[in-house]
């Protein structure tokens, strides 16, 4: 536990300083001093190829943050918001409900035990989510937020979430549908994610591969996982399954199409 309170220190005094950990920044941030690149920064190239590559750069100097910014996204749930850091640290402020990420006194967890009482809700400052375990340094990459669930997406390229689980969209088959989850869980059967995102009742993630993999509400096969075919479809998908796509998309991904040319 003094470790813990010591890192957490350690944290503050370096943000307090104004550094944003410089060899732990997660974004396209340069050091100061650094030009980012420009459309001209490469040989003029002719045709599709070298108007592809400048469309590309323009894109990642559009996406470039400056050092002096700290904030590398924020994201919003029905009543929480979320700030992701240039250093990877992920906080929360708003509702004091499940989806807020992090127990806040005692009153927390009864909240999880029993949703039904009524009750003023309690608003909570903002403060910092830890991952647990030795999870907990791992930087945090990517946030994407539902209408009551989010997900976090580390380093490492594994998904966590938590929040409100009434369709399944935490990906957590060992837990009822309607248990909350108040603190950040891996979630099991997705690795070399790149991209998470969130529908109201749904979450989905995107692999290296180009493979998708979605749960939650499934009304209509929004998820594009049931077979309808073989007339097989689930209106909740518990955990993650991979979307079924045309054929075309699986043409596109063997192209092994690589964007970051300039590295």
């Amino acid at each position: 536990a003094n470790d813990k309170a010591n890192r957490r220190l350690q944290k503050e005094k370096e943000a307090m300083a104004g550094n944003w950990g410089g060899d732990k920044v997660v974004t396209t941030g340069l050091a100061e001093g650094q030009s980012k690149l420009t459309p001209h920064a490469a040989p003029q190239e002719r045709g599709q190829v070298g108007q592809a590559r400048a469309r590309l750069r323009e894109l990642y100097d559009f996406n470039w943050n400056p050092p002096e910014c700290f904030v590398a996204q924020m994201a919003f749930s029905q009543q929480n918001g979320f700030l992701l850091s240039t250093d990877g640290r992920l906080f929360s402020w708003g509702k004091d409900g499940p989806a807020l990420g992090r127990f806040v006194g005692s009153e927390m967890r009864n909240r999880l035990i029993d949703d039904n009482v009524k009750r003023a809700p309690r608003s909570i400052d903002i403060g910092e989510i830890e991952l647990p375990g030795n999870a907990s340094e791992l930087a945090i990459t990517k946030v994407a937020c539902g209408r009551e669930h989010v997900l976090a997406l580390d380093v490492k390229g594994h998904v966590w979430a938590w929040g409100v689980n009434s369709r399944g969209q935490l990906g957590f088959p060992d837990t009822a549908v309607g248990d909350p989850l108040g603190q950040p869980r891996r979630v099991k059967g997705l690795s070399s994610i790149c991209q998470i995102y969130c529908g109201d009742y749904n979450s989905f993630a995107v692999s290296e591969h180009g493979c998708i993999h979605a749960f939650g509400a499934n009304e209509d096969n929004v998820l594009l996982t049931d077979q309808l075919e073989a007339g097989k479809s689930c209106a909740t998908v518990r955990e993650p399954q991979e979307m079924q796509l045309p054929d075309y998309f699986e043409k596109a991904n063997r192209l092994h199409v690589q964007q970051n040319f300039f590295k």
